[in-house]
């Protein structure tokens, strides 16, 4: 058979089977995951995947951190001074306020260094909670502080001929050492009597003040050297005056009772006695 033209028609082939291939511009064939830019896809896929990884794993350790409580320890304060306990209250943000403080006297605490912290709560060195107390006292008899400088002895030291060795006093002559030393013990009576009046009105600044003075009168009389005809008594007698001064000292910042204090006020008034009764017998 022939077309119009006259020519014999070529057969038509049959379509190739299988599925296309894709010819390179070698005239080679690749398949399509050999490809560079298919190697590349994935090699960006896989890199992906390994950041988002290791990104939501750091985030996971972090929120665990976060989530530790922060726990805050008691400071120790059993054995220390009531003013240093303040101060390590103080520190984590507590107040004195916030402080409830057991003991303290008849007149309360005047002066913080004078006191210790035999008892706190909470304990030392467990969680820090409410409610916080300190017991207080003079001194703690069961406590085992150890006062380091206390425990460590000290040789005597022997003056070296570079190391001036101190004059003995020289004794006030009978007219000096009267004038001076009965100027001082009146000065301590009038204390003594304002100290009287200040407790009765209960007036605790007051109270502090006459002990200070009275304190300090206490020592412009030792200040004085006795005349060699009463130096012996006179040390004796002004000797016992410390004592009765400072069980004064004692009752009025401790616990004493009203009874106490007063009877400890009559003792360094007698002491005061003995020591006119010494001057006499210089004129």
């Amino acid at each position: 058979m022939s077309d119009s033209t006259g020519e014999n028609p070529q057969p038509t082939a049959p379509p190739p089977s299988g599925p296309p291939v894709i010819k390179s511009q070698g005239g080679g064939q690749k398949p399509v995951y050999k490809k560079p830019w298919f190697i590349a896809l994935i090699a960006v896929l896989l890199g992906l995947f390994v950041l988002v990884g290791l990104t939501s794993g750091g985030d996971n350790t972090a929120t665990e951190d976060s989530n530790e409580p922060n726990i805050v320890l008691t400071p120790s304060v059993v054995g220390s001074r009531l003013d240093v306990a303040y101060s390590d209250f103080n520190a984590l943000g507590i107040g004195e306020s916030d402080i409830e403080v057991v003991g303290g006297g008849t007149f309360g605490i005047l002066d913080e260094s004078n006191w210790t912290v035999c008892e706190q709560q909470p304990a030392g060195n467990t969680p820090l909670q409410e409610p916080y107390r300190f017991i207080v006292n003079r001194t703690c008899p069961d406590s085992e502080v150890v006062d380091e400088e206390s425990s460590v002895e000290v040789e005597p030291s022997t003056p070296t001929p570079e190391e001036p060795v101190a004059a003995e006093a020289v004794p006030d002559s009978p007219t000096i050492f009267t004038a001076s030393v009965q100027g001082n013990i009146a000065d301590m009576r009038k204390d003594l009597s304002d100290l009287e009046i200040a407790i009765a009105e209960n007036g605790v600044l007051r109270i502090l003040g006459n002990i200070t003075e009275i304190s300090f009168n206490y020592a412009q009389l030792g200040a004085r050297t006795a005349p060699t005809a009463i130096a012996e008594s006179w040390n004796t007698e002004f000797a016992t005056l410390g004592e009765s001064v400072n069980k004064l000292t004692d009752r009025v910042s401790n616990d004493g009772t009203s009874k106490q204090v007063t009877s400890a006020l009559k003792e360094v008034r007698k002491n005061l006695d003995a020591l006119e009764e010494l001057l006499a017998e210089l004129n």
